[in-house]
């Protein structure tokens, strides 16, 4: 389903992510299902993933720099 995308989009965490990248279930994290795709027009710089207090997902963190054309 998500190779639909990937003509036009790019998984960040492929390109930057560090660690597992998984996101369901916070407490033994099995499956990634929170995801950040972004086109040319900007890179991912970090992507990571961190334990959360109130929700059974983990927290996706991405930073995005804009590129200059």
């Amino acid at each position: 389903m998500l190779e639909a995308l990937q003509p036009q989009l790019h998984d960040t965490f492929r390109e930057s992510g560090a660690g597992w990248g998984n996101t369901l279930d916070d407490d033994i994290p099995f499956l990634r299902i929170d995801q950040v795709w972004c086109d040319d027009r900007m890179r991912p710089t970090t992507v990571t993933v961190h334990r959360t207090l109130h929700t059974d997902h983990r927290m996706l963190v991405c930073d995005l720099v804009l590129n200059s054309k």
